[in-house]
This record gives structure tokens, C-alpha cells and sequence, in this order.
């Protein structure tokens, strides 16, 4: 996702310099360099590129919302682990010898009885 919201920050830039270059006196695409036959394409490629340069924010905003959640959760998970971490090990290491513990103590005691 932060790939796709850097690009999308950059579209805008690109577009924008492209429909100059196209607006240029016999303009050439940037992209490929070829000469235009009519003005009338021109103007078709100019609109395109100003309808997608102006779909670019709202698709921006929901893209850095997206990663903004996704930021969320992952802190979560990191804030999460140390809780984690303890729960393993009581878990797997401290309750099993405290029970092991108890046994040896209550058969102690049996045996004082």
C-alpha cells in the first residue's frame, strides 16, 4: 500500500507535466515521442489525462486510509506481544513448575499427616 499511495502522490505531478507538454505548439507524447496527426487527438489524450488526474485525490485519500488502518492494526499487534510473550511463558514454563511445586509441597504434607 505504500508503494501504490507514493505513486499516486507522483501521478499527479506526472499528468499535470504531460498535458503541458501537450499543450506545447506541435506537441509530441511524452511518452513515446510521436508526432500527433490531428489536434483533435491531442485534446482527446489532454481531457483523459485531466479526468484521471482529478480522480487521483479521492483515490489517494481512501488509499492513505487504508494504509493508515493497516499502521493501526499492526502498532496493536506490537503494543500485544509483550502480553503475548508473558502469557507463553506462564503458560509453558511457570505454571507447569508451580503445579509440580504444589505436588511435591501437598505430598509433603500428606506424609507429615
Amino acid at each position: 500500500l505504500q508503494e501504490k499511495v507514493g505513486s499516486l502522490r507522483g501521478t499527479t505531478v506526472v499528468y499535470t507535466q504531460y498535458c503541458s507538454k501537450l499543450s506545447e505548439r506541435n506537441p509530441k507524447c511524452p511518452v513515446c515521442f510521436r508526432g500527433f496527426n490531428k489536434d483533435g487527438e491531442v485534446k482527446v489524450i489532454v481531457d483523459r489525462l485531466n479526468e484521471l488526474k482529478n480522480r487521483v485525490p479521492t483515490t489517494l485519500k481512501n488509499e492513505e486510509a487504508k494504509l493508515n488502518l493497516r499502521k493501526e492494526r499492526l502498532q496493536k499487534l506490537y503494543d500485544y506481544k509483550h502480553v503475548f510473550v508473558r502469557l507463553t511463558t506462564l503458560t509453558d514454563e511457570e505454571i507447569p513448575s508451580l503445579k509440580q511445586k504444589l505436588s511435591v509441597i501437598s505430598q509433603e504434607i500428606s506424609e507429615i499427616n
